[in-house]
């Protein structure tokens, strides 16, 4: 691999996906991948520990998942979510709800905002709706 990683929980994690704060908690979320399918992730209490978290570890990391998935497949971890190339994509709302998803590999980013863009969506949790419009796509894999 061309990235060394960083050792956490015993293994050595390649990429980190920060998610930011969720939505519905005071806690801030990383997943951390250690092979190209499999992570784990990690919550903080706070935006200084997410952001120092984050920052004290990305030298040693790789910034771009589809790099990181070629090199994985090139040392010899052959694995079908590689191979496929999923795409993600993080939407906003009009209200600030962030959320992350994968789609297939051919979907591009004018696919992702005509399906996504203008689209009013439930973020709330039943019985309670919170209906929101989204308002930004934008692709992260």
């Amino acid at each position: 691999m061309k990235k060394k990683g960083f050792k956490h929980s015993g293994r050595t994690i390649y990429y980190i996906d920060g998610h930011g704060k969720d939505a519905s908690f005071e806690r801030w979320r990383v997943t951390l991948y250690y092979a190209p399918h499999y992570a784990e992730t990690h919550f903080l209490q706070n935006e200084a520990e997410y952001n120092a978290f984050i920052a004290n570890r990305l030298q040693h990391t790789y910034a771009d998942f589809s790099e990181f998935c070629a090199d994985a497949v090139a040392e010899g971890l052959k694995d079908d979510y590689c191979d496929n190339q999923l795409t993600a994509y993080r939407m906003t709302t009009d209200k600030g709800h962030v959320w992350e998803t994968n789609m297939a590999a051919g979907i591009t980013i004018e696919d992702a905002e005509a399906y996504f863009f203008g689209q009013r969506v439930d973020v709330g949790s039943y019985p309670v709706e919170n209906m929101q419009t989204v308002v930004n796509v934008e692709r992260i894999r």
